[in-house]
């Protein structure tokens, strides 16, 4: 069984501090709506920017998976090693801390060894989005 998942964290600054954030960034992407600099991305850490008149947002996406070893299993440096990069990113002004967790995918995939079986599989997950609070 082989499990992906993907952090997204988020923060709202005010027009300042947001300005001096996105006009340190090198080159960036630009989408309809964000800005994305993929600088970080092989380390596992894509920066989004959204520059809206209403709010101005930052956002990571982490890839544990490009982060860490698969056989890895130390949850302090799970933690520590997003941390020390996301500070190394923004020039040490802002960390890990000051990010909120907007979104989290979780995706497994496992043999399951027939179609049948897989059949099985997806009625118990359509079984589960029932579940109330519960969505996979």
């Amino acid at each position: 069984m082989n499990v992906n998942q993907t952090f997204e964290l988020s923060m709202v600054l005010d027009r300042d501090r947001f300005d001096k954030v996105l006009n340190r960034t090198g080159y960036l992407e630009e989408t309809d709506e964000w800005y994305i600099d993929s600088s970080f991305a092989v380390k596992g850490i894509l920066v989004k920017y959204r520059d809206s008149q209403y709010k101005k947002k930052v956002r990571l996406i982490i890839h544990p998976g490009l982060i860490f070893d698969s056989a890895e299993q130390d949850p302090d440096r799970f933690v520590r090693k997003p941390d020390k990069r996301i500070g190394r990113y923004f020039g040490d002004k802002y960390r890990l801390n000051d990010f909120d967790l907007s979104g989290m995918a979780l995706t497994v995939d496992m043999d399951v060894g027939s179609r049948e079986n897989a059949a099985a599989y997806l009625k118990v997950i359509q079984r589960i989005g029932r579940v109330k609070g519960f969505s996979p």
